[in-house]
């Protein structure tokens, strides 16, 4: 039988605890901002530009779902409380579903086929298009 000694079992149940407090720390959203902090833009996007389709504040008490329509159909996008993510489209992947839950900059999901791109920004960066500064 494996005996352990006051010190080594004070270490295992440190690792332990760090552990735990690491994964929590990881799978936490890192939005602890203000309401209103961050927006949804959504972004039609085209060869001759970016149409910005709609900007709804992530924020409590928000619920909203918008409807873009692209080459291939509609893609669905939901905005609940301090997250957006694309419900539906109909591109054959659905990679931009499987972008999941999105709540600060930079997040951002995209549909290629059906050229949508939903990105978290900041009220300031609205404007800047859907890169901000990086169009600058």
């Amino acid at each position: 039988m494996l005996r352990l000694t006051k010190t080594e079992l004070m270490l295992l149940v440190g690792a332990l605890v760090l552990i735990i407090f690491g994964w929590q720390t990881i799978n936490t959203p890192a939005s602890t901002a203000e309401p209103a902090e961050w927006y949804a833009a959504i972004y039609a996007t085209r060869l001759d530009g970016n149409e910005l389709v709609a900007s709804v504040p992530l924020s409590e008490g928000v619920e909203r779902i918008i409807e873009v329509n692209g080459p291939r159909g509609i893609t669905t996008v939901e905005v609940k409380g301090a997250g957006v993510h694309v419900v539906s489209s109909p591109c054959p992947d659905h990679t931009c579903i499987k972008f999941g839950w999105l709540y600060q900059e930079p997040d951002f999901a995209a549909c290629l086929p059906n050229e949508v791109l939903v990105v978290v920004k900041k009220p300031a960066d609205l404007s800047k298009g859907p890169f901000g500064s990086w169009n600058d």
